[in-house]
C-alpha cells in the first residue's frame, strides 16, 4: 500500500514540485477514473488543515517514511537542483502582475517574515505599508491558513496570491478616484 501511494504521488506530482494540489488530485482522480471520495481521502489523510495543498514532506511524514527508506526521494535528490535559488519557495496561485513587481513583493515578505517571523498581524501591517509607501495608497495583504474562498475586486495589474511557507498571501490594490 505504501508503495502504491509513494507512486500515486511522484505521478501527480507532474511539475516535480514537491508539492500538490487539490487540482492535480483532481486530474489524477479524472485521468484513473478513481471514486469521487479520492480527493476526501488523501485530504484527511494528508491535509488534515485542508491547506488545499499537499507537500513532499507531510506526505512522507504521514507515511513514517525517512530518507534512507525512500529510495524515490533519492532518486529526486539526484534530479533537483540543490542551489537554494532554483527552490520552488513560494507557490505561485493566481497573479495579475508584472513579474518585475511580483519579485519586490517576494522580497519585502521574506523582510517582514525575517523582521516578525510569528505574527502575522504584524506582518500584514508591515508589509501594507511598505507597499504603500512603494506603489501608492489603498494596498490590501491577507493572510490565510488553510482552504479559503475570495472574490474582490482590484487595480488592474495590482493583484497577487501565492503559497510562502504555511501562510497564504492574498495582496491587492484598490483603485483611488
Amino acid at each position: 500500500m505504501c508503495e502504491e501511494l509513494k507512486d500515486a504521488y511522484f505521478t501527480i506530482d507532474k511539475k516535480h514540485s514537491d508539492v500538490i494540489t487539490i487540482e492535480d488530485l483532481e486530474n489524477y482522480r479524472r485521468e484513473n477514473n478513481l471514486n469521487e471520495d479520492f480527493i476526501q481521502r488523501w485530504q484527511k489523510l494528508f491535509d488534515p488543515e485542508n491547506t488545499g495543498v499537499i507537500t513532499l514532506q507531510r506526505f512522507s511524514e504521514v507515511l513514517g517514511l525517512s530518507k534512507e527508506e525512500d529510495p524515490e526521494e533519492d532518486e529526486k535528490a539526484e534530479r533537483t537542483p540543490t542551489a537554494p535559488e532554483e527552490q520552488p519557495e513560494i507557490l505561485q496561485i493566481a497573479e495579475d502582475m508584472e513579474p518585475d513587481k511580483q519579485k519586490v513583493i517576494f522580497d519585502l515578505v521574506r523582510q517582514v517574515e525575517e523582521t516578525n517571523e510569528v505574527n502575522d498581524g504584524d506582518i500584514v501591517r508591515s508589509l501594507k505599508a511598505k507597499l504603500d509607501e512603494k506603489y501608492g495608497r489603498l494596498w490590501h495583504v491577507l493572510i490565510v491558513r488553510g482552504q479559503y474562498h475570495a472574490f474582490y475586486s482590484y487595480e488592474g495589474g495590482n493583484s497577487f496570491c501565492f503559497k510562502k511557507g504555511p501562510r497564504i498571501y492574498i495582496i491587492f490594490k484598490t483603485p483611488t478616484y
